[in-house]
């Protein structure tokens, strides 16, 4: 008969040599399961974690890259905006005053994402190779006394951490340092 109960249950179980697990065995296997379980969630979720900080990275790759991008369209699709700028670079005091004005805000719309790039650099949102390309490009700028000139006016405008990135790494590599 299949329905036994009680000692004559367990009875026959050992006269059939199996064995009756205990509640510590029991709690014990639970245990291990629980072990695996975690462990899996753990993989689990440091595999998502780095898929999320890959796309981290290249959102705000692929964002400043679109915000650096569209400063130097405004030079590629305006013609007058180009005109301000290479004269700017040149001879800003032949300017006008509004198209100083413009010249001034241009620089500054190109700098801000630099700024952005290099705080994200230094969280390490950005990898140094992404940053190094707009790292030459600032020291190309900077190579040109009129954005040194302009810079000494307009470096107030930035964070410390830009100015003194532009202090020690950008102006000593110009090729015409301000005096």
């Amino acid at each position: 008969m299949y329905l036994k109960f009680g000692e004559e249950y367990v009875a026959s179980w050992h006269k059939a040599g199996m064995r009756i697990m205990n509640w510590d065995a029991i709690g014990a296997l639970g245990e291990v399961v629980v072990a695996v379980a975690v462990f899996i969630t753990l993989v689990y979720l440091t595999f998502q974690i780095r898929q999320n900080t890959r796309s981290v990275k290249a959102a705000a790759v692929q964002a400043a890259m679109i915000s650096a991008s569209s400063t130097y369209a405004a030079l590629a699709y305006d013609a007058e905006m180009s005109r301000i700028y290479w004269e700017g670079l040149s001879n800003f005091k032949s300017l006008p005053r509004d198209e100083r004005r413009r010249f001034a805000t241009y620089m500054a719309s190109t700098l801000k994402p630099m700024q952005n790039l290099l705080v994200q650099t230094r969280l390490g949102t950005l990898d140094y190779d992404d940053w190094e390309g707009e790292r030459n490009e600032l020291v190309r700028h900077f190579s040109q006394p009129r954005t040194q000139t302009w810079w000494a006016k307009g470096e107030a405008a930035f964070g410390r951490e830009l100015v003194e990135f532009i202090k020690s790494d950008i102006l000593p590599k110009c090729r015409n340092p301000a005096t």
